[in-house]
This record gives C-alpha cells, sequence and structure tokens, in this order.
C-alpha cells in the first residue's frame, strides 16, 4: 500500500507514534495487524505462526527463553496455524503475553537447537516430553503422531527418550504417550478421534486401512468417518460412524458409547 508507512513490515507502535509516523487510532483503520501489545504487522505483511514466532523473541522476550511445546513442534515442521498458541519455557515467569504460554524448567544446552532465523527451540525427544507432559493425551499423541509423520523422529526413539530419562519428570507421561500413538494416523484430527475413543475405552482401532475410513475395526465391519465424506471402500454390512469436530468436542463421551454399541452388537466384548 503506497505511502502507508511499515506496510510490509513488522514494527513497534510506540516508537512509530513517537516519531509521528502513525497515529494510535490509525493503526486500526489503516488495516494494520496487532501481533502482540505494541507490536503490529503492516497491512501488507502475511501473518503466519513463524513470523509471530519470530516477532516474539526480537521484540518482547526476555534472554534465555527457549521455544518448545507446540512451538518446538512447529520448528520441526508440523504445520501451525497463524494464530495458534506459543509455547516456551524460560528460568522465570514473565507475561502475560495474549497466546503465550510460559512454563519454568530450562533444558540442558545439549537439548536446545537453533533454527535458520536464530530460534532457539528444544531438541526432539525434550520437545516430545514436553507435549506429553504439558497437555492432556487427546493435545499430545496427536503432535506427536505429526513428528512421527514427519520423519524426524520415531515410535521407537520417543520410548528410548522416555527409558532413558527414567526416573525424569515427565518420563513416564511419555512412554503413556507413545502407548497411544499410531504411525498410520494422517491428519491430527484423525488421531484426536483415535486417542479420545480409546480413553474412553473404546477398543484401538486400525488406522489407514481404507482411505475413506481412516478408523476402522475390521473384525465387527465396524468404522469411523469424517464428517463430510462419502464412503466407497465398504458398504454392507459396515456400520459407519461420522464425527465432526463439534461431536468430538462437547460430545466425546457420547460418541465413544455409540462406538461401543455397535462393536457390542457385532460380538465384541467391550468395557
Amino acid at each position: 500500500m503506497a505511502g502507508i508507512p511499515f506496510s510490509d513490515t513488522v514494527f513497534r507502535s510506540p516508537d512509530a507514534v513517537r516519531a509521528g509516523l502513525v497515529s494510535r487510532s490509525g493503526l486500526r483503520r489503516a488495516g494494520y495487524q496487532r501481533l502482540y501489545r505494541g507490536i503490529w504487522a503492516g497491512p501488507d505483511v502475511e501473518v503466519t505462526y513463524g513470523l509471530r514466532l519470530a516477532a516474539l523473541d526480537r521484540h518482547i522476550l526476555p534472554p534465555g527463553c527457549v521455544l518448545a511445546g507446540r512451538s518446538a513442534a512447529f520448528l520441526h515442521g508440523v504445520p501451525a496455524g497463524a494464530w495458534d498458541d506459543i509455547d516456551l519455557v524460560a528460568d522465570r515467569r514473565f507475561g502475560p503475553i495474549h497466546g503465550v504460554h510460559v512454563h519454568l524448567g530450562m533444558p540442558p544446552s545439549d537439548e536446545v537447537l537453533t533454527s535458520a532465523d536464530g530460534l532457539a527451540y528444544t531438541a526432539i525427544g525434550r520437545t516430545c516430553r514436553d507435549l506429553a507432559l504439558w497437555f492432556p493425551l487427546t493435545a499430545s499423541v496427536p503432535l506427536l503422531d505429526a513428528l512421527i509423520r514427519t520423519g524426524v523422529v520415531s515410535l521407537t526413539d520417543i520410548e528410548r527418550y522416555a527409558l532413558h530419562h527414567e526416573p525424569d519428570r515427565g518420563w513416564r507421561k511419555l512412554l503413556t504417550a507413545a502407548e497411544y500413538c499410531d504411525s498410520a494416523a494422517r491428519t491430527q484430527f484423525e488421531s484426536r478421534v483415535r486417542v479420545s475413543l480409546m480413553t474412553h475405552g473404546v477398543p484401538r482401532p486400525f488406522c489407514g486401512l481404507f482411505d475413506d475410513v481412516p478408523l476402522a475395526w475390521p473384525e465387527e465391519s465396524v468404522g469411523v468417518t469424517l464428517a463430510g465424506a462419502v464412503p466407497e471402500s465398504v458398504g454392507e454390512p459396515w456400520i459407519l460412524h461420522e464425527v465432526t469436530e463439534d461431536r468430538l468436542r462437547y460430545d466425546a463421551a457420547g460418541f465413544a458409547e455409540e462406538v461401543k454399541g455397535s462393536l457390542r452388537g457385532r460380538g465384541r466384548r467391550v468395557s
């Protein structure tokens, strides 16, 4: 946008206001994008998760912070939405900063990497441990599955890391999370559905047997499909249960009971 200051960059609004380049009220009207308090991006800037990490590191974070958890998973190759929450570890608490979660407990230096952009983030083993330690299984396992899909870590690597760090904090939670992982999972949502069902007492399903039936119990001819899918791989006598984001969020237990009912009807013993 010609004539608009900082249209294609990230800047500190207090500096720009003091210099008379922009007014506080003009920031919103001209289409500037607020990243954090006092940190804005120009109207021509595409806001991405990576941009937010870089802006946070450059303009806000005190020295010594290390990106971790979901943010480290992103730097290891897992996609993230532009406005997804950020995780980091520090030796002291600070903030609050909207959308940023500060965890205490610095990793050892040999478990810290540096990105091409100069961002410090946790090595893959520590990243997996933090995910398992900080989040419930329905959130941590989908990210672990995604990391496995990228090829930066294997299920065996995760298990070895957990056992190697016994009895350090979080090792048992990581080992438990590894039990729920499945290298055949194709998306984080599929992983969330699988883990939600399993934590509600549904027997472990097979992943990836059919392209359009992501979770299946082939001996009972029962499967789970995603909203809007029209399965062609299976027909009669299969019983298919469609799951949506809203159903999983608000009625996971009820959905699990429906699947259990179908399995019981086909002779499977389910608690």
